[in-house]
């Protein structure tokens, strides 16, 4: 009876295991027919291309639309990333030392544009932006890309925060040690791997946004998403494919990051799939 039950239990293990890889494989494949395809030295887009090569690699950022998307795109994503880890750094710092209640409530309060839709993000924004008497440039784009990011900020770091011990600042404090220089010596290198993971995911999500950069983006403010967007109402070209297959690779080097410096299953609260500490 033991045995039967063990290769029942066996039997479905192994379906599950087909079924997890058969959607992992669905998900994935537009994905890889994007990158088969933009290696093509043709003038017209084919699967699989009647001849490969990396001529669109070189060309696609030749064109002036591209490039200076990717210019907005590289800076909005850089201060985004930078900006919204600090400001998570400093908010979850103090959330941790309060009481439970207030902390959870405050990373609450703080995780609520997760819950939004991310339309509704960037219509706010730009309401926001018109009552302000602001026009559609760069600072409401970080703007808007500040609500986009803070909460995975958030997340990453206040788990950080939760298991950092308190203990090292405290014997710092002790010998004398001010309050920056402790934050720098003691806590930063501490946190480390969370911070560079939040600056990763953070920079990922600023760079691969295109739902609220429409709605604050110019005529001549468009991060590459929105320009990308917009050429493909025209026709789907080589270059187009060259390019999303750059973004494609960026993609997957920070989530690689990400999962190497405190995993995945961290960031997105996935109890038994945290990566473990070595040791």
């Amino acid at each position: 009876m033991a045995v039967a039950k063990e290769r029942e239990r066996g039997g479905s293990v192994r379906w599950l295991a087909a079924l997890s890889w058969g959607v992992l494989i669905f998900f994935a494949l537009p994905l890889v027919v994007v990158i088969v395809a933009a290696f093509t030295d043709a003038n017209y887009v084919a699967f699989p291309p009647a001849k490969f090569g990396v001529k669109w690699f070189g060309l696609a950022f030749e064109k002036p639309d591209f490039s200076t998307g990717l210019s907005l795109s590289l800076r909005l994503a850089l201060c985004a990333s930078v900006l919204s880890t600090a400001l998570a750094a400093v908010t979850t710092g103090a959330l941790v030392r309060m009481r439970p209640r207030a902390s959870r409530l405050g990373v609450s309060f703080f995780s609520l544009p997760v819950m939004v839709p991310v339309m509704l993000i960037g219509f706010s924004t730009l309401q926001l932006l018109a009552v302000l008497g602001l026009g559609r440039n760069f600072w409401g784009l970080l703007l808007g890309h500040l609500v986009l990011t803070m909460p995975f900020a958030m997340r990453i770091l206040y788990s950080a925060f939760s298991s950092f011990d308190r203990s090292l600042e405290l014997a710092a404090y002790t010998l004398g040690t001010g309050y920056i220089r402790t934050a720098l010596r003691v806590t930063l290198p501490t946190i480390f791997p969370a911070v560079v993971a939040s600056l990763s995911l953070t920079f990922l999500l600023s760079f691969d946004d295109v739902v609220v950069a429409v709605f604050l983006s110019a005529p001549t403010v468009r991060t590459l998403p929105v320009v990308i967007f917009n050429h493909l109402d025209q026709s789907l070209s080589p270059d187009l494919l060259a390019v999303s297959a750059i973004i494609i690779a960026v993609s997957i080097v920070m989530i690689l990051i990400v999962e190497r410096s405190v995993g995945l299953g961290k960031v997105f609260g996935m109890k038994g799939f945290e990566r473990q500490a070595p040791g």
